[in-house]
């Protein structure tokens, strides 16, 4: 990555001459710890692979200790560490075996928690030395191995915060998650939390994370990770998937868990039966497929489920759809900023949001301009604003408009991994002085 900061600046005349010293970055050693990984095509793994491959191209070692493929599934065959290299200069890779629950209730979790957290201790090791250390969070054993790698090593650590694990564990409706486990969580969280840098992708984080003792919280949004597409039309797309030509498609797309609230959605599109026009497509894997799958296939509703689809298939697949749903939970406030919402942006379709006016999807639903937000957990508010947006083509039109525009601004690519570059630089540099 051709990054100016790591080039000689020149005088007017073409001499070239000395930076300042807080403008020289050294190359550096990180590891970075985060259970989620490519191949996994969903969820925080694209980013952590993104700006890992970032982080090498600008001339730094990188070494990421990961766990296996297996979300959002919750299937894996590998029990085994595994170590590769890149000759071409990329990240380093450390795969260590962990368990993966058939159901991530609160007793799954902590199980994938344990046994990731665990297996980083002796990988810790293979890292070698580092100048600084950074946990991707979720999990929250993967920013505790980055403060013990950080301590033993006694460098500077840093957190990249994807969810708030502590008020997932109390708003995101897992089943067995209860007060008491909420309250561990938090304890948990605060202590890894406490005296590390942290980078927040969303700004509804920054105060709760200072108010459990963050030495700094920096704001370093997502971005859109959709590939371009095959670019086919949307009549091909919907044949080759059975979806009717002149239906009026309502998709939802991502991870099929807990505080996704689909319950609502299903009940939406049974009250929706009797509009032959009206067609849903759920796409995806998770906690609660068998639950759509039966509604589906009982005919309860009008529509179909849909397995997770090769990355170059997806964008195609949403642009075929007229409208796309992010429904949450009533609980979920500021827990999380669902990362569909970057994809949706970027394919110029509308957005409706059944979310909580004070959750971070509310937020970025009305700053794009790309959407309608309604009250979440009400199947009537979502059947009201499905029917207006079918009668209405002009503002389909001009709302996915405004979210294309905004997705390009907000979400490149581009400068969301020179943002996160620039952090890791400034978190090593630290360790200099």
């Amino acid at each position: 990555m051709g990054d100016p900061r790591h080039s000689p600046p020149t005088t007017h005349d073409g001499a070239e001459c000395t930076e300042s010293p807080e403008r020289i970055h050294s190359m550096s050693r990180f590891a970075i710890f985060g259970i989620n990984y490519a191949p996994e095509s969903t969820g925080n793994a694209p980013y952590t692979a993104a700006y890992a491959e970032a982080l090498a191209a600008a001339g730094h070692t990188v070494t990421v200790v990961s766990g296996y493929q297996h979300y959002p599934e919750w299937t894996s065959q590998h029990r085994r560490w595994r170590w590769s290299g890149s000759r071409t200069g990329g990240p380093r890779l450390i795969r260590v075996p962990h368990a993966v629950p058939a159901k991530p209730d609160a007793r799954g979790r902590f199980a994938l928690e344990a046994s990731y957290g665990l297996a980083t201790l002796p990988a810790m090791a293979m890292v070698g030395r580092i100048d600084a250390a950074i946990g991707v969070i979720p999990t929250l054993s993967g920013g505790l191995a980055a403060r013990v790698a950080g301590t033993l090593q006694r460098v500077p650590t840093g957190l990249l915060v994807q969810d708030l694990m502590s008020t997932a564990a109390a708003q995101g409706g897992v089943p067995g998650a209860s007060r008491r486990v909420a309250s561990a969580v938090a304890v948990a969280e605060r202590r890894i939390v406490k005296g590390a840098h942290v980078a927040s992708v969303a700004r509804g984080f920054e105060q709760p994370l200072h108010e459990i003792g963050a030495r700094s919280v920096t704001y370093l949004p997502n971005f859109a990770h959709l590939p371009p597409g095959r670019g086919e039309d949307v009549e091909t797309v919907r044949d080759r998937h059975g979806i009717p030509r002149d239906a009026f498609v309502v998709g939802y797309a991502g991870n099929l868990g807990y505080k996704q609230d689909l319950a609502t959605v299903l009940a939406a599109a049974w009250r929706l039966r009797d509009y032959t026009d009206i067609y849903f497509v759920v796409v995806g894997e998770g906690a609660q497929r068998d639950m759509v799958q039966e509604s589906f296939l009982g005919e309860a509703v009008r529509g179909q489920l849909l397995p997770l689809q090769p990355a170059g298939e997806v964008p195609d697949l949403l642009r075929a759809f007229d409208l796309l749903l992010a429904p949450q939970r009533a609980t979920v406030v500021d827990m999380s900023v669902p990362s569909k919402l970057t994809a949706y942006f970027s394919t110029g379709r509308p957005v409706l949001a059944a979310a909580s006016d004070h959750s971070e999807t509310a937020a970025q639903v009305h700053a794009s301009g790309g959407g309608i937000v309604v009250p979440p957990g009400d199947p009537d508010a979502l059947v009201g604003a499905i029917q207006a947006l079918r009668c209405d083509p002009d503002l389909r039109a001009r709302m996915g408009a405004s979210a294309a525009a905004y997705a390009s601004d907000a979400f490149d690519p581009g400068r969301a991994v020179e943002r996160f570059v620039a952090w890791c630089e400034e978190l090593a540099d630290e360790r200099q002085w």
